[in-house]
This record gives C-alpha cells, structure tokens and sequence, in this order.
C-alpha cells in the first residue's frame, strides 16, 4: 500500500514453505507410454518424459491448479493436482492428427528459420474465418502442426521475411493420420549483414533499418535495429533488389532506391551525416509573420520531413541533409512551395500578401434547434472551401484569416433529416465577398 514500517518493527518469525515435486505419467487411450511430453504447472516447465512415459514437475504444495501436458500430434491433456500428497499423476493423452513440414531450397539444403502457415478452411455448417497457425522451421528445416482441420482442405505455404508465398501446397488429413511434407523453394532465398557508422567511422547502436520491395512493387518491408557495433542482419528475403532506408536520431537518413544484396560473406557498409536543424518562419511578401495550417520539407526519394510547431508560424526541422528541398506549406486551405537550402540556415518561407474576414452572425432562434454551419468558398478554386460549426446561440461572430484575397462565396447551412441520411440544406442566398490584402474586414449577416 505504499506505508512506510516503524524503524523498529519486528516481522516475527517467518515461516517458508518447501516446494515440493509432482511425478506423472503420460500414456495414451491404449495405456501406452509417450515419450517427450513436456509438463507445465504454475508457470514451470518439466523435463520431457523418458521411454516409459514419466516425468517430474516442481509446484507449491497446497496450490489446486491443474497440471498442463503437451505433446506433438496430441491434444493437450490436464488434470487437478491434489492438494495432498499422492502417487504419480497419470495423464491420458488422445491422438490427433499432426503435419510436418520440411522445407529446403533448390539444393535439397533445409532452410532454417522461415515462415510456415497452415490455414484451414471453415466447414459450410460453420461461420467466421479459417483460423492461421504459422511457426517458423527449425535447425533442420521443419515445422510440425498439430490438431488441424479434418477432412477439409488445408492450405501449407512458406513465406519470405516480407510476407511473400515462396512455396504452398494444399493437403486434406484424416483424424489420426500423421504425415510429412517436403516443400521446395524453387529459388535460394537471401541474406546479407551490415554495420552502421558515422562520417568518422564509429559504430552507431540504435539506428533503425529498413529493407523494402524496390519502386513499384508491394508496400511490404521489414526492420530491424543495429547492435552496440553498429551491425545488423537480415535473411530470408526473395529478391536480390530493394529499398534500404537507414534512419537515426541526429543524423540525416540514408535511402539507398535500388540497393543490391551483396555476395555472401561481404557486410554492406553505411555511412551516415550529422543531421541538420533549420527554423522555417511563414511570412508575408512584407515580412509580416501568417499563422501556417502546416509545414513540411520534401526530397526527391525520401519520406517527407515533418516541422515540430513552435509558434503560430515558425516550424522546428532536425535530421536534415545536406542537398537542397522543397518546403511545402499550406495557408488559408491554400498550398504554396519554396526552394529550401538547410546549409543556409534559418530561414523565411514567403507566401502573397493575405487577408481576413469577420463574419458578426444574427440567428432566428427557429433555427437554433438542428446543427448549421458556416462555409466560405474561393470562387477560383473549388477546392478551398472554409468550413465551420456554429454555436446554437442567436448571436456570434466568426473569423476566416489568413485568407488569400480574391473573390468569394459565403453560406450558411443547416442539417435537415429528409431521409435516413439527411442533407445539408441552405439557409438564405449565397452572399458574394470580395477580400481585400490587409487587415480583416467585417460584414454583419442575417439568417
């Protein structure tokens, strides 16, 4: 409870239970010893049991919780420990169907540590979805799957490291039936390694690593992150060619579009920059400071740089590189975009000289009782629409700026249930509004 205890307290005599040590025997519906099960009991593992079925477990005397028994091509077994001391536990175990898959490249050599997914199929008397298992091979290539669908077919297929079906095969198992499949992965698939390091050759811990499927292919990739020496791996990948993308706290990223898996035995080396900052400040062709809706840095091959707001129009940028980019921001709904050289160091982002326009709003209390909305409209761009919400309230005033000056249309609207959906309906004629470069102008309108 978080109390503190007197200086002086005495705990008294404190009195420990020995653990103790429950025997059981695994057999199955015939009373025949199994051999490898393993137990699990209050979360210890046991040793698996010998040729004659029997095993040992560690438990806590006086805890009733059921001993947990598994075994490859079983289904899983239980039964209740007594509280009391008793002879070995006897477990029964009933048989179940169980698939084995060996998986190995062209040269017949088992392939280690790939994905293996069996998905079945759901009965027609059944709903919802097949359900997936997926294990991963062992030292010598295999995977076993065990209580799968009976007689219904079963879809097995081998996924490279980036999702993709590498081999498949669909089979249909019986009750008990026990079967192997080899399946052949018609191309090797590849590894490669790789360290990190700065511009002085140090390793650098921590970055995160990225290999994708090059340009034009599907969106999927997968990461790792590298070790205390800069070094990192990947295996299981299908194509010799794709995008990697190295990214690290202070440092600009590296992406490398078309990088080619190298040889076995060679460690692709990366260097990487000290990322730059910049301040970006949205300023008018006066250099009067405009509030910014967003700001962002782009580069040809890179995923865009997003600025960290420090005011209504100053964006914070770190992890630059050192190439020039395109800054791209938006103001009043309206997207402008300006040639950046961060190794020139802050700097002024200019949009044209803007408006504003304050709308002083009377409301009939009749209209006050479903919701309505306020929408300008630039009438050389459909699609800079300013829309708001407004307050149930009969008098409120409403603000649009920054707001490039030009012309205008201004509504007011309301939400009419007509049918299930509703429609938004207008209230009054479209007023025409002319925007002047300056300070906000005011107009009062009724509705």
């Amino acid at each position: 409870s978080g109390a503190q205890l007197p200086e002086n307290f005495d705990f008294g005599e404190l009195v420990l239970e020995r653990g103790g040590t429950r025997q059981f025997t695994v057999v199955d519906a015939l009373a025949k010893p199994l051999a490898g099960a393993v137990g699990r009991l209050d979360g210890e593992r046991s040793e698996p049991t010998d040729e004659s079925g029997h095993s040992s477990i560690a438990y806590a005397p006086g805890v009733n919780r059921p001993l947990s028994v598994s075994l490859d091509g079983y289904r899983d077994g239980r039964v209740d420990v007594p509280k009391e001391v008793s002879d070995a536990l006897n477990v029964v175990l009933t048989l179940t169907n169980r698939l084995t898959v060996i998986v190995s490249g062209p040269d017949d050599v088992p392939i280690v540590d790939v994905s293996v997914q069996v998905s079945g199929q759901v009965p027609q008397n059944r709903r919802g979805r097949g359900r997936t298992n997926e294990q991963r091979t062992d030292g010598q290539g295999k995977a076993t799957f065990s209580d799968l669908p009976v007689g219904t077919p079963t879809r097995v297929s081998v996924r490279d490291a980036m999702g993709g079906v590498v081999a498949d095969q669909s089979i249909t198992l019986e009750a008990e039936e026990w079967r192997t499949l080899p399946l052949q992965v018609a191309h090797a698939l590849l590894a490669f390694s790789g360290v990190v390091r700065d511009e002085a050759g140090l390793a650098l811990a921590e970055a995160n690593i990225e290999f994708g499927m090059a340009q034009g292919r599907n969106n999927n990739n997968i990461s790792t992150r590298s070790d205390a020496d800069g070094r990192f791996s990947f295996s299981g990948l299908n194509n010799p060619v794709g995008t990697l993308r190295v990214r690290k706290s202070g440092f600009a990223p590296v992406t490398i579009a078309d990088f080619q898996i190298p040889p076995p035995g060679v460690i692709a080396d990366i260097r990487m920059e000290r990322g730059l900052r910049l301040t970006l400040r949205v300023v008018d062709e006066r250099g009067a400071p405009v509030r910014g809706e967003n700001l962002r840095l782009e580069i040809s091959g890179e995923r865009p740089f997003q600025g960290r707001r420090s005011t209504d129009n100053e964006w914070d940028f770190s992890n630059l590189p050192r190439e020039s980019m395109k800054a791209v921001g938006v103001v009043g709904s309206r997207e402008y975009r300006q040639d950046i050289e961060p190794l020139n160091g802050n700097q002024d982002f200019r949009v044209p000289v803007q408006g504003g326009l304050e709308v002083g709003l009377r409301l009939d209390p009749a209209l006050l009782q479903a919701p309505l909305r306020m929408a300008l409209r630039a009438r050389d761009d459909r699609r800079i629409n300013l829309s708001q919400n407004l307050e149930p309230v009969a008098f409120q005033t409403r603000k649009y700026e920054p707001i490039l000056p030009g012309e205008y249309q201004l509504s007011v609207s309301q939400f009419q249930q007509t049918d299930q959906r509703g429609e938004w309906v207008n209230i009054g004629a479209t007023q025409k509004i002319t925007i002047a470069p300056g300070a906000s102008q005011h107009i009062e309108l009724e509705r």
